[in-house]
């Protein structure tokens, strides 16, 4: 059987470690698609659709992007239960006051994905 793709945008697969910020904690995260839309994600707890986060990168430690989970669901990484989420970027938050430019959405997907791939 053949699967459709929906994605309106190219993911490109990856494994950035992350911090996932909800209003109430700071949750671990992997990082294991990227695209110009958002990420998808693993994390070792549930976060439900709709939960307004901000995803910040450890090796970007100067921006943070907020968005939204868009859909969550349980899966198996390794012998545990994990969450996977898709995480829609709605907004980029310059955290660095020593940064002379903001970037653009563009730039900053590129950047990740550059580092990614170099990793």
């Amino acid at each position: 059987m053949d699967v459709i793709d929906r994605r309106q945008y190219k993911r490109h697969q990856t494994e950035i470690l992350a911090s996932l910020y909800t209003e109430d904690e700071t949750i671990p995260a992997t990082i294991t698609d990227i695209g110009a839309g958002g990420f998808g994600m693993v994390l070792n707890q549930t976060v439900p659709q709709g939960t307004q986060v901000m995803v910040e990168l450890k090796f970007l430690g100067e921006y943070a992007i907020q968005g939204m989970v868009v859909w969550s669901s349980q899966v198996l990484k390794g012998r545990h239960a994990a969450c996977r989420i898709g995480f829609e970027a709605e907004s980029i938050i310059w955290t660095d006051l020593k940064s002379i430019a903001f970037p653009k959405w563009d730039d900053l997907i590129g950047k990740i994905i550059t580092e990614a791939i170099s990793q």
